[in-house]
């Protein structure tokens, strides 16, 4: 899923400011049912921090 890419997406972002970066049906990431998920999900939340 999503949450194995998460820090080259970061580094991709803080890089490349100027990229559009654009997360079709959120990335495939759903909700959390356990721990494992919950950390994958905020990670993914977390993007939103970047304005682009």
């Amino acid at each position: 899923g999503i949450s194995s890419y998460i820090q080259e997406i970061e580094e991709l972002c803080t890089d490349y400011p100027a990229t559009t970066v654009i997360f079709d049906h959120m990335a495939f990431c759903k909700p959390p049912t356990n721990d494992d998920e919950e950390k994958a999900f905020s990670s993914f939340l977390n993007l939103s921090r970047f304005p682009q």
